[in-house]
């Protein structure tokens, strides 16, 4: 899957979501790879590239850490969200 942001006319950040982790290829095989592939089709400089993999849940519920089997306490810091 693959996001972008535009801001004013200039493409501010491309996100790009693998499903698993791409087997036999490195971390920085996979942001080259990344890289040419925007540079290909946007053809425009960005400020930021993301790169993200989604791998499957294990089934449990929302809230409950999976090291501990406990519920997980969300903190928030002032001033920051």
């Amino acid at each position: 899957m693959v996001g972008f942001n535009w801001n004013n006319g200039s493409l501010i950040q491309v996100t790009v979501q693998f499903e698993g982790i791409p087997a036999g290829r490195t971390s920085e095989q996979i942001a080259a790879l990344s890289r040419t592939s925007i540079k290909v089709h946007f053809r425009q400089a960005r400020e930021h590239i993301i790169i993200s993999f989604s791998l499957p849940g294990d089934g449990r519920r929302r809230g409950v850490s999976a090291l501990s089997g406990k519920p997980c306490q969300s903190v928030v810091r002032p001033g920051v969200l």
